[in-house]
């Protein structure tokens, strides 16, 4: 259900900007005709900016990268749901060595991934969904964020942990 409503206000949105798209063309025609009806030359406006490469780990401000846009402004659906992905194993991995306090115990196993996803998050975790078969996999697509520790075989983070 939640899926076929996304469906549905997507396709909107999509018939919106085509709507746009179309009222723009016919309004740069209605200014070109004008211009040469007038016998004046026709001036294209200007394109567009060309979006530059932004380095991630270098914003200092989200909401602002440098050109008054968010970071977020083009993001997918796709691109949300590693987004909450990270943020689920940087706060359970986290979560996990400060309830756990115990020195032989650096992080959480790849067999008990799924059993600490649901704990923390009362969801299960389905890799599938990621369209990858296992926990390793999942893992290596916020690598940046989560890894597995190749000596020990839990799940460790490579961000430092913030001093307040």
């Amino acid at each position: 259900a939640k899926h076929k409503a996304w469906k549905l206000a997507h396709a909107q949105k999509e018939r919106e900007a085509a709507k746009k798209r179309r009222a723009e063309e016919e309004a740069k025609k209605s200014r070109r005709l004008a211009a040469e009806v007038a016998g004046e030359p026709f001036e294209e406006d200007e394109e567009e900016e060309v979006v530059e490469e932004v380095d991630v780990s270098s914003v200092e401000n989200v909401m602002d990268v440098g050109n008054g846009s968010p970071l977020f402004k083009d993001f997918a659906l796709e691109d949300w749901a590693l987004l909450q992905l990270r943020y689920e194993f940087y706060t359970m991995q986290r979560a996990f060595t400060m309830d756990v306090h115990d020195q032989d115990r650096h992080g959480i196993p790849e067999p008990h991934l799924g059993f600490y996803y649901t704990k923390y998050f009362k969801k299960t975790l389905n890799p599938s969904h990621f369209s990858v078969k296992s926990s390793a996999e999942l893992a290596m697509l916020v690598k940046d964020t989560a890894a597995w520790d190749e000596t020990t075989g839990v799940l460790r983070t490579p961000i430092a942990e913030e001093v307040s």
